[in-house]
């Protein structure tokens, strides 16, 4: 008996090629109406990724089995009676009649990634009786069964039940009759392969293209109601939607954002994969406070429209609200991988890092923001602040000088240059710019608690009390100065 030899990664990438290009062909095929290449593409996806005691799948072979899978498919919901077709659309009309394969035509919200046992084992089928299939079953039935590898005597009874009796219990009416709506199961397989591609080529797309006159969704998804995908009636389906928003849009201008969440509500239930709708109510709910909803409608209208910049701002203002900051920043840039140069994006993200005590980083995005607009005075203001923190107080002066170039009459900028000097020993300087300060803004409490400070520094008790009386008679409750007063009083 000769003894094997050992595949070597190259042969086992040869063969993985192979059988990516038996897909893609067997694919093919099926698309232009030969849909018994079902059965050749379930061989295929068995050689792929199926292990077990005595097999192992080439996937598993190359190490690559760990990967992430991609699920397009709808959930299945056990509440509702109607049958399940978690991978197919259902054409109804001329001149096609039948199950198709979504292939890249299902909603981006209900594209994800999972692993593979998930994948494998996840319901994509439940026929009227209630029976349930997976992928695995599916491709099993197929290959092992009926007529992919091998022809079994008997087949699975739901297996045959789905595949030649119409188990899914939907039918055609047409004026030479009614029959039933047959090939959910090699539809299905379609898709599967579909899903392969994508997940093992990079870049992989395929539209659906198919002429008829109506596409369902499943019914499981759609609340048991028929959505309208592809016919005449689309874009009058759009239509009536996009006049539920824009009212919406109107209440929320007025701040009724209860009412607004409910006409968006009515929206997303008559078209589900509308991004406006989920936006404009994911806004409503966090003006109402209902933040989780709000980043759930948000996340929504993302995964169907991943361009809305506004959309990563307005969840990263809602972590940032609440001081997550990790989180904020995580979609905040995300944001900015679709504008680079946005500076407002730019200008919030060096805020949380400042936030995060990490100011080299802030320094980085905050001279992006310079590079993009030399003229805002906020952000030499931002980096003399962190310059400040950083206690390099040469940089911190040099940006407050520019500030008051562009904006002479900004007084807390005096202020802040004010408690550097003070801090530099340079009382005289401190006390110029302190009084410019109260000049500017005599009603600000903060401005004579500086000069108070200035004075206690330099020794002069008297008018640092004075100053301390005059802050708290502008704010009683100033944070520190009734304590301060208080000690200088005692050692008077």
């Amino acid at each position: 008996m000769s003894k094997k030899i050992k595949l070597s990664i190259d042969d086992l990438k040869k063969h993985l090629e192979v059988q990516l290009q038996y897909i893609k062909s067997s694919c093919e095929l099926f698309d232009s109406g030969i849909d018994e290449e079902a059965n050749r593409l379930a061989v295929s996806i068995r050689v792929l990724v199926h292990d077990t005691n005595n097999s192992n799948s080439l996937l598993n072979q190359l190490n690559i089995k760990n990967i992430d899978f991609y699920d397009m498919s709808f959930e299945y919901k056990q509440k509702y009676s109607a049958s399940h077709f978690g991978l197919v659309w259902l054409a109804l009309g001329d001149p096609f009649t039948g199950y198709c394969a979504m292939l890249d035509g299902i909603p981006n919200i209900y594209v994800k990634k999972i692993k593979f046992t998930e994948w494998w084992n996840k319901i994509v089928i439940v026929d009227k009786d209630k029976n349930k299939l997976t992928r695995k079953d599916l491709v099993l039935k197929a290959a092992n069964e009926d007529g992919g590898a091998h022809v079994d005597p008997n087949l699975n009874e739901v297996y045959a039940n789905l595949s030649r009796k119409n188990s899914m219990g939907w039918i055609s009416h047409t004026i030479n009759g009614d029959s039933g709506i047959e090939g959910v199961e090699k539809s299905s397989i379609r898709q599967i392969a579909h899903e392969i591609l994508k997940t093992l080529i990079s870049g992989y797309e395929k539209e659906l293209e198919i002429e008829t006159e109506l596409l369902l969704g499943c019914p499981n998804i759609w609340n048991a109601e028929a959505i309208e995908l592809k016919s005449n009636n689309i874009n009058k389906l759009i239509s009536n939607v996009s006049v539920l928003v824009e009212n919406a849009k109107k209440l929320i201008k007025i701040k009724n954002y209860n009412e607004a969440i409910r006409l968006l509500n009515k929206a997303i239930s008559r078209f589900a994969y509308y991004a406006e709708a989920y936006f404009y109510r994911g806004y409503a709910n966090d003006k109402v406070n209902n933040k989780n909803e709000a980043i759930s409608d948000y996340r929504k209208s993302i995964n169907i429209d991943k361009s809305q910049i506004i959309t990563y701002l307005n969840i990263g203002e809602i972590y940032f609200k609440n001081n997550d900051f990790n989180e904020a920043l995580d979609n905040f840039n995300e944001a900015l991988k679709l504008s680079q140069d946005n500076e407002e994006l730019l200008y919030k993200i060096s805020w949380i890092y400042r936030k995060l005590n990490d100011n080299t980083k802030a320094l980085e995005y905050i001279n992006r923001c310079i590079k993009i607009n030399s003229d805002n005075s906020k952000y030499y203001l931002f980096r003399g602040v962190c310059y400040d923190e950083m206690q390099d107080y040469k940089k911190t002066i040099e940006d407050y000088e520019r500030v008051l170039v562009i904006n002479p009459t900004n007084s807390f900028v005096f202020n802040n240059r004010a408690n550097i000097y003070s801090k530099l020993n340079k009382f005289d300087k401190s006390l110029e710019d302190i009084n410019q300060a109260i000049k500017l803004n005599p009603q600000e409490a903060v401005f004579y608690l500086t000069r108070a400070r200035i004075y206690s520094r330099k020794g002069n008790i008297m008018n640092a009390i004075d100053n301390y009386r005059s802050a708290l008679k502008i704010n009683p409750v100033l944070e520190n100065a009734k304590k301060e007063l208080d000690y200088l009083l005692e050692i008077q």
